[in-house]
């Protein structure tokens, strides 16, 4: 997987027209800076998009499932060091919802592997 790769993916499957792309491709990367800032995985400033691992995108997926639930609830949450102009990606469920794409690029990257 790749970051370039995720990116032709959302524009290949993706409404174009909605801006859905753009707020998917913001998403990823407020997801990657905030783990340069806690680094929870030990990613060490390796980009989720580049992670060839099923198990561990997994248990990503739930950590941000469940830190976008915090942060809604104003607790303590991953996403407290989110840059103020930022917030509404998180409020809105962007992190969570870029993440689910990132799975399913995961899902396209696997079976044309295996192909």
């Amino acid at each position: 997987m790749t970051q370039q790769g995720f990116y032709d993916f959302l524009y290949d499957t993706c409404n174009s027209n909605t801006g859905a792309i753009k707020s998917y491709i913001t998403a990823i990367r407020i997801i990657d800076e905030l783990f340069l800032v806690d680094d929870v995985f030990g990613l060490q400033g390796k980009s989720v998009t580049s992670i060839d691992n099923l198990e561990l995108l997994m248990r990503i997926n739930e950590f941000i499932r469940a830190q976008q639930y915090q942060y809604k609830k104003r607790n303590d949450s991953f996403f407290d060091n989110i840059k103020p102009n930022q917030h509404r990606y998180e409020r809105g469920g962007f992190c969570s919802a870029a993440f689910g794409k990132l799975l399913d690029y995961y899902a396209q990257d696997a079976k044309e592997k295996e192909a």
